[in-house]
């Protein structure tokens, strides 16, 4: 999956004027506790594994790291993307996400995640 909420249901939730760090990180840990609505990107796949970062490690960072910067929206993708940090593993890592929508609900879609410190 490379396209980021292409065609995505604008009705949603996700589709809001404005979107604080607090209402992102609560839809976030919403959306982690269903790894079938977690999406990640060949980008976001291809680092993870020259990384050495595991999905279980993007699951946890999503489930309790922190969104470093306002989430902003990307008309071009109908989504709402954002930085989140967070350790897992006994790495420290930066997961860059989406928020979009579907028919089938809210989705997280993972673009990349590296560990700054390296």
């Amino acid at each position: 999956m490379d396209k980021i909420g292409k065609g995505t249901d604008k009705s949603k939730v996700i589709h809001l004027k404005t979107l604080s760090k607090v209402k992102a990180a609560e839809k976030l840990r919403e959306i982690s506790k269903y790894s079938h609505r977690v999406f990640f990107t060949d980008h976001a796949r291809e680092r993870m594994i020259e990384r050495e970062i595991t999905k279980r490690d993007i699951f946890r960072v999503l489930e309790s790291g922190q969104i470093i910067e306002e989430p902003f929206w990307v008309d071009s993708y109908s989504s709402w993307e954002m930085t989140v940090e967070g350790a897992s593993s006994g790495h420290y890592i930066k997961v860059a996400v989406a928020l979009s929508s579907d028919k089938k609900g809210d989705k997280s879609i993972i673009i990349t995640a590296y560990d700054p410190t390296k």
